[in-house]
């Protein structure tokens, strides 16, 4: 982590311009000056950028493009061996359980705040969740849709094509394209789940590669686990303040005093790391609360009422009010807008 924010590795964009200009006539470039990201070819050796910004740009290229499954499209044409250390780790895995540890365990070396979970369940059914962490807010359907269905794509290029899971649950309430999500993943889907989760045979993990390096694939495990130690593991100040934020706002009483004393330190220290990160408790609230408010309108079914509750207003009221102040509009606009397919311009 930065005072940025999460990061993700630019290896991401490997191939993202030719999908482009090939099957929508969509110049990549322009997108990425027009939203301030710094990164050019070739992306595997460019500095790692912001994930809101990875998640921003995704957004937008499914409007430009007019492509409302576009992470599903990009996956489909995203280049295998791009990704670093990780991508050639996981392309060698001699089976597909130890391509599950792999990512599980290393995926934060590609991208951070998203966490893979990966278990197995009395040795029948076998679980893999894609969740968040409570400092990443933004809006990212189509972020969620490209990494999950990157790795079915990945998975049936390493181990078979007929290799899809039984079930699957979404986030976010169901898209328009669900004919496409059912081609990729299979009948058994849903939507506006409480996580993003992948389920399958646990039979199946025991799945040989179709090609594999063993040798290399140790090698590589080795040099994963280095950079993963170089990595460290501790947030900085602002995901640790985001994190509280975000699990208390639900139940309401969201203090300075309270967040200092479960992070360890006094309310004058906690001030004083926030100074220093460019950045101050009211000022952390209000962006939190409306980067929340704005996922929650695009992304789910939920009434006005609940999102102010979930968002630690007492009044459906004082959210309205609130919203105006964020977004210029009314909450409801807000939605309406977004199911248009209109980006909010701020």
């Amino acid at each position: 982590m930065t005072d940025s924010g999460p990061l993700i590795s630019a290896a991401f964009l490997s191939g993202l311009d030719e999908c482009l200009a090939r099957k929508y006539g969509v110049e990549l470039e322009p997108v990425l000056v027009d939203l301030q990201i710094a990164v050019r070819p070739p992306y595997e050796k460019a500095p790692r950028f912001e994930l809101r910004k990875f998640a921003e740009l995704l957004e937008v290229l499914s409007h430009r493009t007019g492509e409302p499954c576009f992470g599903l499209a990009f996956a489909e044409s995203f280049s295998r061996g791009a990704g670093g250390v990780l991508s050639y780790l996981i392309m060698n895995a001699p089976d597909l359980r130890s391509f599950m540890k792999c990512l599980s365990r290393y995926s934060r070396l590609q991208i951070e705040a998203v966490d893979l979970t990966y278990r197995e369940a009395d040795g029948l059914l076998q679980f893999v969740t894609w969740s968040f962490s409570s400092d990443f807010i933004s809006a990212r359907r189509q972020l969620t849709e490209f990494l999950m269905a990157l790795f079915v794509v990945r998975t049936q290029q390493l181990f078979g094509r007929d290799l899809k899971p039984m079930a699957v649950e979404f986030e976010y309430r169901e898209p328009a394209c669900r004919a496409r999500y059912e081609g990729l993943f299979g009948p058994n889907l849903k939507f506006g789940a409480a996580t993003n989760t992948m389920t399958t045979r646990a039979v199946s993990m025991s799945r040989p590669a179709l090609e594999s390096d063993k040798k290399l694939f140790d090698l590589l495990e080795g040099l994963a686990e280095k950079q993963l130690q170089e990595l460290g593991n501790r947030p900085d100040i602002k995901a640790r303040v985001g994190r509280e934020i975000v699990a208390g706002l639900p139940i309401d009483g969201i203090e300075l005093d309270r967040i200092a004393t479960a992070l360890g330190m006094s309310s004058r220290q906690l001030q004083s790391q926030l100074k220093r990160s460019g950045t101050s408790f009211e000022a952390e609230m209000a962006r939190i609360r409306m980067s929340l408010a704005e996922r929650y309108l695009r992304d789910t079914d939920m009434s006005m009422t609940d999102i102010a509750l979930m968002l630690g207003f007492s009044e459906l009221s004082s959210f309205t009010r609130a919203a105006r102040n964020w977004f210029h509009k009314p909450p409801t606009t807000v939605r309406e807008e977004a199911r248009e397919g209109k980006l909010s311009k701020r």
